[in-house]
């Protein structure tokens, strides 16, 4: 057998600390409530309100999460492999929960979970037949998935979650290169939005 004297290798072989990934979820958890509530907003004005009654619910839920993460203290350095654990479980838990909402649609549970991962991890696939027989919040919300979704929702969660420094960098490690690292993530974040921005424009 080999011998892996690589510290990145080392690194992941450190037991993970579930007071870290559940302090930061539940902070991640207050963003997705704000990126929620847009689709909220649109299933008012559209005047779909079973959809809408199902974003309340999951804002809700995030929320009461978000506060519960308040409560538990975790030491100030963060592993690798605990910083990659936060990163995946935040396209796995927000692709679970947007399932909810797009199942009012007259979906099916698979489907809804289907389009849901597809919409947060930006793949754009789709297993229904068509679309254009869909409530607008649930086009609006597939759209605003893929806007935040991919790359998108991990530098959006460390520029307003965590502050430059140690934790930033750990958890914007399984996104991008060393050099690119010490710019901050702030700095990723405005060139993604800039990027959006002339995109959309």
């Amino acid at each position: 057998m080999p011998h892996f004297t690589d510290k990145r290798f080392e690194a992941l072989t450190h037991p993970i600390r579930y007071s870290v990934i559940f302090k930061y979820l539940g902070q991640l958890s207050s963003l997705m409530a704000v990126l929620s509530s847009v689709p909220l907003v649109v299933s008012l004005l559209s005047g779909e309100y079973l959809i809408g009654l199902r974003y309340t619910g999951i804002i809700i839920l995030l929320i009461v999460l978000g506060l519960l993460s308040r409560n538990i203290k975790i030491p100030a350095n963060v592993q690798t492999n605990e910083a990659m654990t936060v990163a995946v479980m935040v396209f796995v838990v927000s692709s679970m929960l947007m399932t909810y909402p797009l199942m009012e649609s007259g979906i099916a549970f698979q489907d809804a979970l289907f389009e849901s991962v597809s919409a947060v991890t930006t793949t754009g696939l789709s297993t229904l037949p068509t679309v254009e027989d869909k409530p607008i919040t649930f086009l609006f919300s597939r759209s605003w998935m893929q806007w935040y979704g991919g790359l998108g929702i991990v530098v959006l969660s460390l520029a307003l979650l965590t502050s430059p420094g140690f934790v930033a960098k750990r958890l914007a490690a399984t996104q991008f290169e060393k050099e690119e690292i010490s710019e901050g993530a702030r700095i990723h974040a405005k060139k993604v939005l800039i990027k959006w921005y002339y995109v959309w424009i």
